[in-house]
């Protein structure tokens, strides 16, 4: 009877470590969707909205419900831009890899210190990498999802056959 249930833990456990796993590369494509989406508004803001930045982040970190943002807009002003995305993207784990990462990074370093049509070609120059980005991510989910899924209930089978 304990071996039973040893068994059905063991087996359960690896199972949802798969199904973790497999739900990290499903929310880097949520959240990279997010971000895209987020990188419209800005740019319609910043093209006819004339606000200030901090009000435009905080704006969309509220409306596209992303924390990341409204972390951006508070630290702004203390920080400046580019180290408050650094620290925002160290605070918010939002399942980004280095390369998502120093899209936002390079993104960040012109945003707010630019003239209006530049920073809306430094707007689509992000958003297109984030789109390959965001197809990378998604291919990778068809991937491996399902993989991580079954590795993850296989390896709790064979260690269940392993201690029988």
């Amino acid at each position: 009877m304990i071996k039973l249930i040893g068994s059905v833990l063991i087996i359960f456990s690896c199972s949802i470590f798969g199904i973790i796993s497999s739900n990290h590369l499903k929310l880097r494509c949520r959240n990279l969707e997010k971000i895209i989406s987020s990188f419209l508004i800005l740019e319609s803001e910043i093209s006819y909205g004339k606000k200030d930045i901090k009000s435009i982040l905080f704006q969309i970190g509220k409306c596209q419900n992303l924390p990341l943002f409204c972390e951006i807009s508070e630290n702004i002003a203390n920080l400046g831009v580019t180290t408050s995305f650094l620290t925002a993207l160290e605070k918010e784990n939002l399942f980004l890899t280095e390369t998502d990462t120093e899209i936002l990074i390079d993104f960040s370093k012109n945003l707010g210190s630019m003239d209006t049509n530049s920073q809306k070609k430094s707007i689509n120059h992000a958003k297109n990498q984030l789109k390959l980005a965001l197809d990378n991510a998604k291919n990778n989910y068809e991937k491996l999802g399902k993989l991580y899924r079954n590795i993850g209930f296989l390896f709790g089978l064979f260690f269940t056959i392993l201690l029988i």
